[in-house]
């Protein structure tokens, strides 16, 4: 990029941050007017970043630490959608379809964030949030993020590092809460007879093992972490979103400091 593309290229709407390596940072472009982040293009930001490459655009990181550092504060609202797999999804398009939220499906950075041999993670993690929050030509009032536990290690580290950040947790049927009690009276990893019990029942007893395996090792990280100072996250279970969406997106939408203006467009999702 020294040689032929000048960082500030990367803040064009069609470019779009991917990943860091310990030296560089990459970022994928589209075709103009292609924002991969919209759900028409995929449902996932990594794969619409994969199926819609026409460049790939390789920046020292020294030279992307220059460009955040010049960068002004993000002033729209930061929004994390905490969420257990197939629980996500239609929330992430509520806010999208308000034409005022961009939002990230299971950006490729978060799934790997959190590693040890990066020291410097803090520092990373506040340039690539100014990467995902870049300005763009429309106005934009919030940028949404869901990553699948993000609350085990990143919710904590965005809201000391961005104080507008907000959080709210989906959780998809009632059998989670069950669940749920489960870990937390008892630690341990292997299951129970009951807990399979209450697997077998299901329609999809595979995932759902999958599922109950996920959260024990969120609430086990949850347990480790000190989290006194940290708000509560709300959370909403899909039964109650999908039965009354309309209170549900107020009281999220209010929890977010977001126009209540905007609850009617999110509601028109099909």
């Amino acid at each position: 990029h020294v040689k032929y593309v000048h960082p500030c290229y990367v803040l064009k709407d069609e470019v779009s941050f991917y990943c860091l390596t310990k030296s560089e940072a990459w970022f994928v472009e589209a075709l103009e007017g292609v924002e991969v982040w919209k759900s028409c293009f995929s449902p996932f930001h990594k794969i619409a970043q994969l199926e819609h490459a026409v460049n790939v655009i390789r920046m020292p990181l020294q030279s992307l630490y220059r460009l955040t550092n010049e960068m002004d504060d993000i002033e729209a609202k930061i929004v994390f959608i905490e969420f257990m797999a197939r629980s996500g999804s239609t929330f992430l398009q509520m806010f999208e379809e308000t034409e005022e939220c961009v939002t990230y499906s299971e950006p490729h950075y978060f799934n790997h964030y959190g590693r040890p041999e990066f020291s410097d993670e803090d520092c990373r993690l506040e340039a690539v949030m100014k990467m995902y929050c870049k300005p763009r030509k429309l106005p934009t009032t919030a940028f949404v993020f869901k990553s699948i536990l993000i609350g085990k290690t990143l919710s904590p580290a965005v809201h000391r590092l961005f104080p507008q950040a907000n959080a709210i947790r989906s959780i998809h049927p009632t059998i989670f809460w069950r669940m749920h009690k489960l870990i937390m009276n008892d630690m341990a990893f292997p299951y129970t007879e009951n807990e399979l019990d209450i697997a077998k029942k299901s329609d999809w007893s595979q995932g759902i093992i999958m599922y109950y395996y996920l959260l024990k090792v969120h609430a086990f990280y949850l347990q480790l972490q000190n989290r006194n100072d940290h708000p509560k996250t709300p959370s909403v279970k899909y039964e109650h979103l999908i039965k009354d969406p309309n209170k549900c997106l107020t009281a999220v939408f209010k929890h977010c400091d977001l126009s209540l203006a905007l609850v009617p467009k999110a509601n028109d999702v099909e």
